[in-house]
């Protein structure tokens, strides 16, 4: 098939949407078909250009990637908490993309578009129809729900249209793909989706990228870390993740020299971390800021416990936290502060353990048992590893996806 994706992220950006799109996109190139990327010019999370990369005229741009074909349009940068910036974003990609729909001379058998940023899908949408090509709406957040986290978005933006224009693209695609199992019941129950054309594809891991090794390398060196016990959060520091509640934590374990909580990633929640970091005084926390994704792996083999975390909201009981693919394939112990379904993946793979969302003393509680007992160390990281290589592998959901497709009907002729 020829594939078009469009997509907000794509690398040199960071974070599990341009991780899963640029994955799946040289899977399927792999497996034979033709794929193009439809994204924007690089500045995700921080709103600015990356150090090193050819913007050249800002306005289109085509370069190829391990064989994939990368067509980038105009977008307009926008910075952390900028609602204002969000909305030029999001205009400014619909104009553009679609503009390259409509005068592009590659025809395409099926566009697929992935969300986040829920507005990607009503141009996926029209370039599908332009090409009277089936259409894919992959959902990474379901939108309005997510906005039940978001008050300041929906001051501007009523709950209400925001449900009509999503009730809109969900039946008007031919496939409907959702990466938590948990959304399949959303779609079906509140949006009368037909069960058949819905389908679960997870986040999974690159496992070839993402896989165990020494823990005195590189990234330890370079931040003079060596014989620490490492607790990482690695990603992008949202304001509803709360990561806050880790650096109470550190301050819980303070006394033990050993210990060094890592922040490896950008944000808007770092500036509350910051803040708290030193109202308490958390020498034992280090903000070190992004890394490029192919050091990201030297900073999880680094790591002797790794943290996942989000607000304690009822919202993030139905979503899947992105991070935890890649801390159980780097084969080490997770820590997750969420409930539902994460909670249950976590559990089910005997990886790590579960905290209640925003409980330091359970977080610290939880670092000294593993810290303890180098044997359960050794054992959740196997564990996790095994799980990813039985059926979580990007390589593995690539394969899962195009079955999906043509369980749909998506790309026939």
């Amino acid at each position: 098939m020829r594939i078009l994706i469009v997509s907000q992220m794509f690398p040199p950006e960071i974070g599990a949407g341009a991780a899963r799109v640029s994955d799946l996109a040289k899977e399927w190139n792999k497996a034979g078909h033709d794929i193009t990327v439809l994204t924007g010019f690089p500045n995700y999370p921080a709103g600015s250009r990356f150090p090193g990369f050819d913007y050249g005229n800002r306005l289109f741009k085509r370069e190829y990637v391990s064989g994939v074909e990368v067509v980038r349009t105009f977008n307009w940068f926008s910075r952390p908490g900028s609602f204002m910036g969000r909305i030029l974003n999001s205009a400014s990609s619909m104009v553009s993309n679609t503009l390259y729909g409509l005068i592009s001379k590659r025809r395409f058998d099926v566009v697929l578009a992935t969300s986040p940023q829920p507005f990607i899908l009503i141009q996926g949408y029209l370039t599908a129809l332009l090409h009277r090509v089936p259409f894919i709406a992959e959902i990474r957040d379901p939108w309005p729900e997510v906005v039940s986290i978001h008050g300041f978005f929906s001051k501007h933006v009523p709950k209400k249209i925001l449900g009509v224009y999503i009730n809109r693209m969900y039946h008007a695609c031919d496939m409907l793909v959702g990466v938590a199992e948990n959304y399949r019941e959303l779609f079906v129950k509140k949006y009368k989706v037909p069960v058949k054309k819905i389908a679960v594809v997870r986040n999974g891991c690159n496992e070839d990228l993402f896989l165990p090794g020494p823990k005195e390398n590189s990234f330890r060196l370079k931040y003079n870390l060596s014989g620490k016990f490492i607790c990482s959060f690695v990603g992008n520091v949202g304001n509803f993740l709360k990561c806050e509640t880790l650096v109470r934590a550190a301050d819980l374990l303070k006394t033990d020299p050993e210990i060094a909580f890592v922040f490896v990633g950008a944000g808007a929640g770092l500036e509350e971390v910051q803040r708290v970091k030193e109202e308490l005084d958390a020498k034992n926390v280090h903000i070190l800021g992004p890394v490029p994704r192919e050091e990201v792996p030297e900073v999880f083999r680094a790591s002797n416990i790794s943290i996942s975390h989000a607000m304690n909201h009822p919202y993030y009981r139905t979503c899947v936290g992105a991070k935890i693919w890649e801390i159980m394939g780097s084969g080490i112990p997770i820590l997750v502060g969420f409930e539902g379904e994460t909670k249950e993946i976590v559990e089910e793979a005997g990886a790590g353990f579960a905290f209640e969302p925003e409980n330091e003393k359970e977080l610290a509680s939880l670092i000294l048992k593993i810290k303890n007992d180098s044997e359960l160390a050794e054992k959740l990281g196997q564990n996790g590893r095994q799980y990813i290589m039985s059926g979580h592998t990007r390589s593995q959901l690539a394969s899962k996806y195009l079955k999906e497709m043509g369980r749909a009907g998506v790309g026939e002729h």
